[in-house]
């Protein structure tokens, strides 16, 4: 219940901040780029209805470089199709950074189909903690076998 109401309240600060023509006054607006490559990998609970398989409770670690540097610990929920290679994902993650504080975020996307589950899009948005209190941030992301490539924004919402 506290992850849907952190969700409830990051999701609405970033479309209100989104969403706006013009930032409010203060605010600060970074533009961030940069790659995830999976460290360690584990599956949760899986199972298989036809030709679909659910994931639920899979995990990962992986190094975030970039505009962001430090490590990620995400946790993963998907219903693939194996035939035609599409499905939703979805989860939380959290990134530690190595200067301090990091951000908790949640995400949701699909993968793409006709690549077999090996790519995948997803939009992460998040909450900084420590020294990124204060801080929003979103993210689009591509994925591949790998990893993933991420490019958005972190916010610092004006007083």
């Amino acid at each position: 219940m506290k992850r849907l109401g952190l969700a409830v309240v990051v999701a609405g600060l970033l479309v209100g901040a989104l969403a706006s023509p013009a930032l409010a006054a203060g605010t600060t607006r970074i533009q961030i780029s940069g790659t995830n490559t999976y460290a360690v990998q584990t599956t949760g609970t899986q199972w298989f209805t036809g030709n679909i398989v659910h994931e639920r409770g899979d995990t990962n670690t992986a190094t975030v470089t970039g505009s962001l540097s430090g490590t990620s610990a995400a946790v993963i929920n998907l219903n693939l199709n194996v035939v035609t290679g599409a499905g939703p994902m979805w989860g939380t993650a959290v990134i530690t950074l190595d200067g301090g504080g990091g951000f908790n975020c949640i995400w949701y996307g699909a993968f793409v189909p006709g690549t077999g589950g090996s790519q995948y899009t997803f939009t992460e948005l998040c909450l900084g903690y420590g020294a990124r209190t204060g801080w929003l941030a979103r993210m689009d992301t591509i994925g591949q076998p790998d990893g993933f490539t991420y490019s958005g924004y972190e916010f610092k919402l004006g007083s």
